[in-house]
């Protein structure tokens, strides 16, 4: 549980709270909080224990929470525009309906998470951990995830148009009906990934291994598909493609 000390100078306000976290130098304990709705905008809360923490619809705007722990923690339609969330744990934490625009969360872990319509345009989630996670109907626009780990999500819907995704693993991900135009796939490993009805028009795509995945009624017009793997592929056709590579 939350340390009462630590939750009484929250409340009195950020510029005494950054001053006390500053000269204290120590990790705090902000652990099943109810913090629902709270302005802690610009606040230094690097390192936090928020594990559990309610924090739904609370202004967390250019907020530090990196290093944070927000494991199973509600963020839901919370606002954390430009937060610094450099490898936060935010496994199984739900941010449905949160704005994540501008962040930084390299690094992050969202294993298991929940956003459901979260936005997390031109966010920097590189090397990120989304294994699982639930992104359905998100907003990944001009979003940096070169690295990242989705293996497992499901991103059905979502919106990626000119995400830099280089090197990203998508395996068995699902992207059925996602946008992808324009966005930067090159040695991305989508094996076995949902890609149904999926636009990737003007996609790079080089060199990216879509062996078994599902490309059925997907949009492909000037997408770059030299020495990518389409091994055991089902194209827009529906035939199966059994060459090892396309160029």
């Amino acid at each position: 549980m939350a340390e009462e000390e630590a939750l009484r100078r929250l409340w009195q306000g950020r510029e005494r709270w950054n001053a006390w976290r500053l000269a204290a130098d120590r990790p705090v304990d902000l652990s099943a909080a109810d913090l629902a709705g709270a302005d802690l905008a610009r606040t230094n809360l690097s390192g936090a224990d928020l594990r559990g923490a309610r924090l739904s619809g609370a202004n967390l705007e250019d907020t530090n929470l990196d290093d944070a722990t927000l494991t199973g923690a509600n963020l839901e339609k919370a606002s954390l525009t430009g937060a610094r969330l450099v490898s936060a744990d935010l496994t199984e934490a739900r941010l449905d309906g949160a704005d994540l625009k501008w962040s930084t969360l390299a690094g992050a872990k969202l294993a298991g998470a929940t956003a459901v319509k979260a936005g997390f345009d031109a966010a920097d989630l590189s090397n990120g951990d989304l294994t699982g996670a639930v992104l359905r109907q998100g907003r990944f626009t001009g979003a940096l995830l070169e690295g990242a780990e989705l293996s497992g999500a499901d991103l059905t819907g979502a919106d990626l148009t000119g995400a830099a995704l280089t090197d990203a693993s998508f395996a068995s991900a699902r992207l059925g009906g996602a946008c992808l135009a324009m966005a930067e796939l090159n040695r991305a490993r989508l094996h076995g990934a949902d890609l149904s009805a999926a636009d990737l028009r003007g996609a790079d795509l080089r060199q990216a291994d879509f062996r078994n995945a599902d490309l059925r009624n997907a949009l492909l017009d000037d997408a770059q598909f030299q020495g990518a793997d389409l091994t055991g592929a089902l194209l827009p056709h529906g035939a199966p493609n059994g060459d090892q590579s396309a160029g």
